[in-house]
């Protein structure tokens, strides 16, 4: 038996350590039985091959480990700072590329900022405002009138009213400046009338899906305003359409949504007289408002506005009187010039501040409907 198991070992002998305690039980079951079965004594040449690839690979290991030290050890022989003249000339031509890189970029800013200002010397050319607007209501109260007592008849005069100032959006638009702002001035008095007209341009970063509803919540907030004939409307044009009664004197406001592609436009109009409620007392204001959203990108809109709004002249001293906030007798001893520059000054504050409150009111909104 110990002559077949010499034979039957594998030429090179096996160092003793590297055997385990089941390599060494496993050995000696299959040398017993090597002497009659081939596939045993194959598979115990392969397990002695296995175990010289291990020890090859752990000497291959060795070996190369000790190379890196060497080479390690002789490149920290080897190794020395650089000459500063080479880094410095290295330093040098990064310094020269930076600044022709510099030099080309001041260039092309100088270039940009031309045409800048020459799309800001053409966007500021504001655009010829006529002392008297044609947009303005040349035919009295029949122009603001609700007209009609039942269903067919009250929603032609709503569609009226309504469809008008929708076909005449381009001409508010054109009395917009390009220039991003808002604007007051007066444009026209009448023996009877004052009227003040009110440009707005924004650009906000809101998507157009978020800004007309923006201005729906505020101009058509039922919560403010008592809606009127909400079932006919309803009805005949959905939720884009409200007749609101703001319950402050003036005028029962017409406010409808039209939408298009890439914009939408919200009309707003007093009005003077209704069919229904002949009894409805004003205050004699008048209002045309125009107010177009136009997408710009997904996230900014372009926000046009344009509000013509008739105040009635007071007709007594004592309306002067209580306008200006003085006494009768002051404005008794004003000419009529004097007063009447007076109640223009004042209706162009409380305008203004109107104007600032407005937009106050729209920018926290729209910040409220982002979050």
């Amino acid at each position: 038996m110990l002559i077949n198991m010499v034979n039957w070992l594998p030429s090179k002998e096996i160092d003793s350590v590297a055997y385990s305690a089941r390599e060494i039980l496993a050995d000696a079951r299959d040398i017993d039985a090597a002497e009659y079965d081939p596939s045993t004594r194959k598979r115990l040449h392969n397990r002695q091959r296995l175990r010289d690839a291990r020890r090859r690979e752990k000497d291959e290991m060795r070996t190369l480990q000790h190379q890196v030290h060497q080479l390690a050890q002789h490149l920290l022989g080897q190794s020395k700072p650089l000459p500063w003249h080479e880094v410095a000339r290295a330093l040098e031509i990064d310094a020269v590329a930076s600044q022709e890189q510099n030099r080309t970029l001041k260039q092309q800013l100088c270039r940009v900022q031309n045409v800048v200002a020459m799309l800001l010397s053409w966007g500021s050319i504001e655009v010829g405002f006529p002392s008297s607007i044609a947009l303005l209501p040349s035919g009295g109260w029949k122009e603001s009138a609700l007209l009609g007592f039942d269903g067919d008849a009250r929603i032609t005069s709503i569609k009226w009213l309504t469809e008008r100032m929708y076909h005449n959006i381009e001409a508010a638009l054109t009395q917009c400046s390009n220039v991003v702002g808002s604007t007051s001035s007066l444009i026209e008095c009448t023996d009877s009338m004052v009227y003040m007209a009110a440009r707005i341009h924004r650009v906000v970063p809101a998507p157009l899906a978020t800004v007309p509803a923006t201005f729906c919540r505020i101009y058509m907030a039922l919560q403010r305003k008592e809606p009127l004939d909400a079932s006919l409307l309803h009805e005949s044009f959905g939720t884009s359409i409200a007749l609101l009664d703001a319950g402050n004197g003036d005028p029962m406001e017409l406010c409808r949504v039209f939408s298009e592609t890439d914009r939408s436009i919200l009309v707003s109009t007093y009005v003077a007289h209704d069919d229904m409620r002949p009894q409805f007392e004003t205050n004699g204001s008048t209002m045309h408002g125009w107010i177009v959203n136009q997408q710009l990108n997904d996230t900014f809109t372009r926000v046009r506005e344009f509000w013509l709004i008739g105040y009635p002249l007071p007709t007594s001293h004592e309306e002067y009187a209580r306008e200006l906030g003085v006494d009768v007798g002051t404005v008794a001893i004003m000419t009529d010039s004097a007063r009447l520059d007076a109640f223009v000054a004042g209706l162009h504050r409380s305008f203004d501040a109107m104007m600032v409150g407005c937009d106050d009111n729209f920018r926290r909104r729209l910040a409220h409907a982002m979050t």
